[in-house]
């Protein structure tokens, strides 16, 4: 991918020094809430997962294979076609088209008649599950203060990471009463109605600046890097320093590596060591909680205490990203 870069020096060095403003923690707070209605969407999975568990009268073994993995074969595409048109269209625009699939595939799973359509609308659900992260991330840190960007980005998943434990008590709630088998259809019609709002909220915000100076549109660039720079700020304190940037010029500069052979030996190993995180983590943090409640729900606990067992497990996530949001940045 190549970008065009004249002209970014000066709007990335206003946007990197400016204050936090009520404007970034609306950005992401709306992207924060999407962020939860994308979890939501996600932990749906595991609900069937469970409650379609043993009942072969309803779904088959492979039926229920594939209803699961269906999210994230949609997710495996959504990914890379996102991607690209955040760097086509935009990162606001694809934002709320992604929202947008969201509303319709979770609405529609919600009102789905038979086992195949259900897996047809959890593959479109995936599309999102793969996107929405690969576009929020570089939107919010193109926009954030450079001193607030690590912790902006923790508590946007923080507020997404609440919807694992909401969605999964929310289950075990709604099975023990009139919902019953079809809680989670009242899931995905909450996922839905929640998207399109959050949909309607990002539309409030500014495009970013620096996608827009890249693109070549210098007067949309000026106007957006204008709503940041005078939206009235979070905390008015004074800012220490002419930038974040001249206080690390300060230090002493890095050591540089000469050779060209070891700074490609080095960019290759962290390059693999990057995509074995990628390729292994889904293995725990997508797999164990999916299929945590089949396992429970085998072992003979009820489908209401599965949900709620998985559920009390999410609570650690919430508490661990909260958590490091308060330090990240001094580390």
């Amino acid at each position: 991918m190549r970008v065009r870069t004249e002209g970014l020096g000066a709007i990335s060095s206003s946007l990197d020094d400016a204050p936090l403003t009520r404007l970034h923690l609306l950005a992401a707070l709306a992207l924060g809430i999407g962020e939860l209605w994308n979890v939501v969407d996600i932990n749906v999975s595991g609900i069937l997962a469970a409650a379609f568990s043993g009942n072969a009268s309803v779904i088959s073994t492979r039926a229920l294979s594939w209803l699961v993995a269906s999210a994230y074969l949609g997710a495996f595409l959504g990914a890379p076609i996102f991607g690209w048109s955040a760097d086509r269209y935009g990162r606001k625009v694809t934002l709320v088209a992604t929202l947008v699939l969201l509303t319709v595939s979770t609405g529609s799973a919600a009102l789905s008649a038979g086992v195949g359509w259900l897996i047809l609308f959890r593959a479109l659900s995936g599309l999102t599950i793969g996107a929405y992260v690969v576009v929020s991330v570089p939107y919010l840190a193109e926009i954030m203060p450079v001193r607030e960007r690590g912790r902006m980005l923790l508590i946007v998943a923080g507020i997404g990471s609440v919807a694992a434990p909401m969605t999964l008590l929310g289950a075990h709630v709604l099975t023990d009463t009139g919902a019953g088998e079809n809680a989670w259809r009242w899931i995905c019609a909450a996922c839905g109605i929640g998207s399109a709002l959050t949909a309607a909220l990002v539309l409030r915000l500014p495009e970013s600046p620096r996608w827009l100076r890249s693109r070549q549109r210098a007067d949309f660039a000026d106007r957006a890097e204008g709503a940041f720079l005078s939206a009235a700020p979070f905390l008015r304190r004074p800012v220490i320093g002419a930038s974040t940037s001249g206080v690390h010029a300060s230090k002493a500069p890095p050591v540089e590596i000469s050779s060209p052979d070891v700074r490609s030996v080095r960019l290759g190993l962290l390059l693999t060591f990057a995509v074995l995180l990628n390729v292994l983590s889904p293995w725990t943090t997508v797999g164990f909680p999916i299929l945590s409640g089949a396992v429970l729900v085998d072992r003979g606990f009820s489908v209401t205490d599965s949900l709620l067992l998985s559920g009390l497990g999410g609570f650690g996530i919430v508490i661990g990203l909260f958590g490091a949001s308060w330090k990240i940045d001094a580390l």
